[in-house]
Parts: C-alpha cells; sequence; structure tokens
C-alpha cells in the first residue's frame, strides 16, 4: 500500500487565526486541550486528487 507524502501547509495569517478558533472551539466543547495540524498532501499523492 502506497503511503501519501504530507508536509507541514504554509497558512496565511487569517487561516491560521481560524484554525485557532477550531482548536479552541474543540477544546472548549470536549473539556481539554485539542491541537489541530494543518498539512498538504503532495501533489502527486491520490490523496490530494480526490
Amino acid at each position: 500500500m502506497e503511503q501519501p507524502n504530507f508536509t507541514l501547509a504554509v497558512l496565511k495569517p487569517e487561516e491560521l487565526e481560524e484554525v485557532r478558533k477550531t482548536e479552541r472551539k474543540l477544546s472548549d466543547s470536549v473539556g481539554h486541550t485539542i491541537s489541530l495540524i494543518a498539512y498538504e498532501a503532495d501533489p502527486e499523492s491520490p490523496e490530494s486528487k480526490s
């Protein structure tokens, strides 16, 4: 089975703030810290073409 290649996503400040807002919302909802990590799939991987 082929493994996709991922790299950390390069986000604009407003995109990063959206991720942080989502982290806070989820953390408040579940009662413990949630951390989200943004990755980009390699453009050649099948996952990025779906």
